[in-house]
């Protein structure tokens, strides 16, 4: 049992399988061609990195800066409060002197008390 074939029937046989052959060729490239793809898709986007840290750091700036300014004008009042204190305030040595200025003066004054006490007393005859 010889099967016989038509030359008609080689030439189709072979155009079916030239189609099939581009067909799978171009699968090949396409499948390639999305394995690409994947791969630069797979990358790091150092564009897009940089960019959201240029973001965050300028973000993160301005929210510092935000919350550092109230509390640099406390600072900066509290030193000038501390200027003019230091400037209105009589110094430690200034008030010793005035204080023993005042214990002579209370002395003194305490001394002729008695004088006069002694004075008053011994003229008087009870």
């Amino acid at each position: 049992m010889t099967s016989h074939i038509e030359p008609g029937d080689y030439a189709r046989l072979d155009q079916r399988v030239t189609g099939l052959e581009n067909s799978v060729n171009s699968i090949a490239t396409s499948i390639s061609d999305i394995s690409k793809k994947l791969d630069e898709r797979s990358r790091p986007q150092w564009a897009l990195i940089a960019s959201a840290a240029g973001v965050l750091i300028t973000l993160i700036g301005v929210i510092g800066a935000a919350w550092k300014a109230p509390i640099d004008s406390i600072v900066a009042r509290q030193e000038q409060d501390i200027r003019h204190m230091e400037q209105t305030i009589v110094p430690r040595v200034e008030i010793n002197g005035q204080w023993a200025h005042a214990d002579r003066e209370r002395d003194d004054l305490k001394g002729r008390l008695d004088r006069l006490e002694g004075w008053y007393f011994e003229g008087r005859t009870e």
